[in-house]
């Protein structure tokens, strides 16, 4: 069977394109998948997937860039379904203009559609999280009334699309985020280093709790701790100023983007992943790929008390909770993980036992696969 899948990223810098690569990975076993996305400045390619991906040509120009792209997708839409005939398309995408041309045209084609929720509008700046809100909600009423499915990352997204843009009933499932469970493991090498090591790595952006962890260091100078940032984005700038004023310059340690493949390197030297997210819809109703790839590598995690989190646990003891995303908060569940470090290595093994039996990026796509083909 042949499966379209329109992806509305810059493919080629996007830090969670890891999703549709391990799912197309499993769905290639018994289909063709054509991935059909977008790029900021080269068009790669990816030796995991069988078939070329499909790259929609834009402005390259902020804010303009996705108008173009969504008016070059929208027009070559058809002559992608002549080309590669699917039976099924998936969409994750806001463009309601190519999600209504997919209902007027489908019953020429004969395939069905399925658009794919995997996060809310989670930008800082107001007037693109205004514009992209208003997409999304407008993409959310095409896909209810006339897609044979909607697809949720979480049962939190999907309740709270239903209830906020009051969705007529459809049919619907979830899949979350998950993890390669052979490239994140543990790592025999022994840590030298005696500073025990928080990690945060993904997209360094200014609305993700991470100015709490900084400041909730500076509640802790007595203790040997130290914070790792993995990553680039457009909060770098405003946390190495804040580290710089509150002293801590050798205690945030900074660290650009890297090869995907290269983390779990990074995560291993580290003594506990953090997940310092605020109580905000975008986050809550998220499944965050970085919480697996911790626990994979066997790796303790500190992360807020926001549904996201709660409900990926299971209430398993494995993670020390900070009741919100405050500095005060932070410090507090940071010196309990410190104080009680020589205990880990029970709790560890627990927590990559959990991720597998739980949130592989098979048992993930079987549950996508088996919903498509129903």
């Amino acid at each position: 069977m042949n499966i379209l899948w329109y992806v509305d990223k810059q493919f080629d810098v996007a830090f969670d394109k890891t999703t549709w690569i391990e799912i197309i990975r499993y769905l290639q076993r018994n289909n063709d998948v054509f991935l059909i996305t977008g790029y900021r400045k080269n068009k790669i390619q990816f030796n995991e997937l069988n078939n070329e991906v499909i790259y929609i040509d834009s402005l390259g120009v902020p804010f303009f860039n996705r108008f173009m792209f969504y008016f070059n997708q929208t027009k070559n839409f058809e002559k992608f379904i002549k080309k590669y005939k699917p039976a099924r398309i998936l969409f994750n995408t806001n463009n309601f203009f190519v999600l209504k041309k997919a209902v007027h045209i489908k019953e020429n084609y004969g395939y069905k559609s399925f658009l794919d929720i995997r996060t809310l509008s989670v930008s800082s700046d107001k007037v693109i999280n205004a514009i992209d809100s208003y997409l999304f909600k407008c993409s959310l009423k095409v896909a209810s009334e006339s897609f044979e499915g909607i697809t949720y990352i979480t049962e939190e997204i999907k309740n709270y699309c239903q209830k906020k843009f009051n969705l007529q009933a459809h049919r619907s499932a979830v899949w979350t985020s998950g993890v390669d469970i052979n490239l994140f493991k543990p790592r025999d090498e022994k840590n030298d280093n005696k500073t025990f090591r928080l990690i945060y790595h993904g997209n360094i952006a200014c609305n993700r709790g991470l100015d709490k962890v900084i400041k909730a260091l500076n509640h802790l100078r007595s203790y040997d701790i130290a914070l790792f940032l993995l990553g680039s984005g457009n909060g770098v700038a405003g946390l190495k100023r804040l580290a710089s004023r509150l002293k801590l310059e050798e205690r945030v340690i900074f660290h650009p983007a890297i090869p995907y493949k290269e983390v779990p390197e990074f995560i291993c030297k580290a003594n506990a992943g953090i997940l310092p997210f605020p109580n905000w819809p975008g986050w809550n109703t998220s499944s965050p790929i970085k919480l697996f790839e911790y626990l994979s590598c066997n790796k303790l995690v500190i992360a807020t008390e926001i549904p996201a989190h709660i409900n990926a646990l299971q209430g398993k003891d494995f993670v020390f909770w900070a009741k919100k995303s405050s500095p005060e908060e932070l410090a507090r569940a940071i010196k309990e993980i410190y104080d009680r470090r020589k205990q880990f290595k029970s709790k560890d093994k627990e927590a990559r036992e959990f991720v597998i039996k739980n949130y592989t990026w098979e048992k993930q796509a079987k549950k996508l696969e088996k919903f498509i083909l129903s």
